[in-house]
């Protein structure tokens, strides 16, 4: 099972293709991307498999296997177990945003296989990045050639695509050149690309960002005395882009209302691990590979909810893609098995690594406790898999030597995993494209493009979603100027019942049905007014669902109104009864409309509709806290049949 040797024509093209697995995610940006993240994984799936396939041309053999391939096989496949359990429509969506792990895996594979030198795959790594972080610096100072700042002010971020995501990806980087790149003094250009992406790193001002430099560096200059010099000159870099932060980063946006001592980045960590915590007692085999997005909002604390949504005013109300913690989240998806596979790998891995391999470790592993760099941030888990695989070459070797039947195995299963990692490839890719399109302010038929989205991506909840919301808006337009309109209700109502099919749990979703079921001539109230409870107890408080809320009270208030007057009109009995529930109602609409005056002068008339119940609709409205909640006990204590049967209760209560 020994390599063949191989000329320098496909050494660097190997070291290329290696190179691309990281820089090409970078630079498919697209500035309107919902989720850069999913373009990302695709790009980085393309790029492993046609290296993969590289590799397989120039060397006939199967891909190399770093030890422990066969325990992260074992754990992946236990995660795959809780699926078998859920519809697979709620599945793809979730596995679609694992196959990136495949694709690193094969990655690692390449890197373990000697047949590039990784200060050579390292150093066009460097030169790219730092290309990277010089357009994201010059953007921020206004100088935007290829239009790729998303809004005027963001911080120096495109083509990374976020704040997080350039520092999991830029300290790791640093740590990795320091100790495996040549002394500045052999390599002075390629380490003046290596301090810009330090100064880059420092002034995206990241909390994880620092603890990570330094314990990376930190590590370094322990470990490996001959990298202190360039340790020296990464964290004075660092700390320059610091000091420099104020020139390219805006002024914070306001917070949300603090409810504890913590900030509210902390807070919202702490709330996600609470609740992550709370449920890997009672789910041992876990909740699933990929499913956390869909499954988080079932045991989601309302605060947590409030504090990552900020002021709440988008309707677009989404999950944590992440736990915000790479192991936590894997222990909880892979089972208390899987998690404990997935540490033995790692352990194996560390335990024959060479030296310097615990510096970039200890930077990664500050990142993967406070965010997601391996499971939502390709480019940094391209970059992990390249050093374990460069970590792994010595006994990769040996397990190559010593039991060539099992490597062979092991690597005919992480070049599988390669292409298989392409399934979902040219749908995320696409299709996060076509959403982009959708959604550019000029765009003169967004319809066509989300349309697109949903035929190479049906998995994709929010596609869906969008779509819905397209013919929704498109309905009420045509209801609110008299026009008819054709079939848009229909065509809302299956695109909402096609998210709700791929996540149950999205309040975009409910809240669109809701509107349709309530809404349209054809609707079904009773399956509205299910839905609407769904939401609330997701999300009660936000205001897409209390709109939502809102808009079928005030569908009850005009039908129990009108019902009233008409009783009246024909001198029938019972006018009172529902004229009081039209009043009751108005005040509970007043209040979700944050118009406590106006639905206290509701109360008032209503109170002095039915004599009979004045006192305790009275006693109701002087109440502290006054809320829709209690103005539905009144409701319900007057009418317990209510909102169908208005048959009062005696007087006396």
């Amino acid at each position: 099972m020994s390599q063949a040797p191989i000329g320098r024509t496909a050494t660097a093209l190997l070291s290329t293709a290696a190179a691309a697995a990281i820089l090409a995610p970078l630079f498919v940006w697209n500035p309107g991307a919902l989720d850069d993240v999913r373009i990302d994984g695709g790009v980085l799936a393309l790029v492993v498999a046609a290296a993969t396939l590289l590799q397989i041309l120039i060397t006939r053999r199967a891909p190399c296997a770093p030890p422990g391939t066969w325990l992260v096989a074992a754990a992946l496949s236990f995660g795959l177990l809780p699926l078998l359990f859920v519809p697979w429509s709620e599945n793809a969506a979730g596995l679609a945003d694992r196959a990136p792990l495949l694709a690193a895996a094969a990655l690692a594979g390449l890197a373990a296989s000697s047949l590039i030198a990784p200060a050579r795959v390292l150093a066009m790594i460097v030169v790219g990045c730092a290309l990277a972080s010089l357009i994201a610096l010059l953007g921020a100072l206004g100088f935007d050639p290829f239009a790729w700042v998303p809004w005027v002010g963001a911080p120096p971020v495109a083509p990374y695509t976020g704040v997080n995501h350039a520092s999991e990806l830029l300290t790791p980087l640093m740590v990795a050149a320091a100790v495996l790149l040549p002394p500045p003094r052999r390599a002075a250009l390629l380490w003046v690309a290596v301090l810009l992406c330090g100064f880059h790193a420092g002034a995206l001002g990241t909390l994880a960002g620092r603890l990570s430099i330094t314990a990376g560096l930190g590590l370094a200059a322990w470990r490996l005395p001959t990298a202190r010099f360039g340790t020296a000159l990464l964290a004075a870099s660092f700390v320059l882009g610091e000091l420099m932060r104020g020139v390219f980063l805006p002024m914070p946006s306001a917070a949300p209302a603090a409810t504890s001592a913590l900030p509210p980045s902390l807070a919202i960590r702490a709330e996600l691990t609470q609740a992550a915590l709370a449920q890997i007692p009672e789910r041992p085999i876990g909740i699933g590979l990929g499913r956390f997005e869909a499954s988080y909002p079932e045991w989601r604390s309302q605060e947590e909810a409030r504090l990552a949504n900020n002021d709440w005013k988008s309707r677009d109300f989404r999950a944590p893609k992440t736990l915000h913690d790479d192991p936590l989240q894997l222990l909880l998806e892979c089972g208390w098995l899987g998690g404990a596979l997935l540490l033995a790998a790692l352990l194996l891995l560390v335990r024959s690594a060479p030296a310097w391999f615990l510096a970039p470790l200890g930077a990664f592993a500050v990142h993967a406790v406070v965010r997601a760099p391996l499971l939502d941030n390709p480019p940094a888990l391209a970059l992990f898999a390249l050093l374990a695989g460069f970590a792994a070459r010595a006994s990769a070797q040996l397990l190559l030597v010593e039991e060539p039947r099992r490597a062979l195995a092991a690597g005919l299963l992480i070049g599988a995993g390669a292409f298989v990692a392409l399934i979902p490839a040219r749908g995320e890719i696409v299709g996060e494209w076509a959403v982009a399109e959708a959604l550019d302010a000029e765009q003169e038929d967004p319809a066509f493009w989300l349309a697109r989205a949903t035929q190479v991506r049906p998995w994709d909840t929010r596609s869906w979603e969008l779509r819905g919301l397209g013919y929704l808006g498109a309905a009420l337009a045509d209801t609110s100027t008299g026009a008819d309109p054709g079939e848009s209700w229909e065509y809302a109502r299956r695109c909402f019942e096609q998210a709700l099919a791929r996540q149950a749990s999205s309040v975009s979703a409910l809240t669109g049905l809701v509107q349709v079921e309530m809404i349209a001539p054809d609707g079904d109230r009773a399956r509205g007014i299910e839905l609407l409870a769904r939401a609330e107890r997701l999300a009660g408080h936000h205001p897409a669902v209390r709109g939502a809320r809102r808009a079928w009270l005030e569908s009850v208030r005009a039908l129990h109104e009108a019902e009233g007057q008409a009783r009246i009109a024909q001198s029938r009995t019972g006018a009172g009864e529902w004229l009081l529930s039209a009043s009751l109602t108005e005040a509970r609409v007043l209040l979700l409309s944050n118009e406590p005056a106006r639905a206290l002068l509701a109360l008032e008339r209503a109170a002095s509709i039915v004599p009979a119940h004045r006192a305790l609709i009275e006693r109701t409205a002087r109440k502290p806290g006054l809320d829709d909640a209690l103005l539905q006990e009144l409701t319900l204590r007057l009418f317990p049949g209510w909102p169908g049967n208005l048959s009062m209760v005696n007087a006396g209560r």
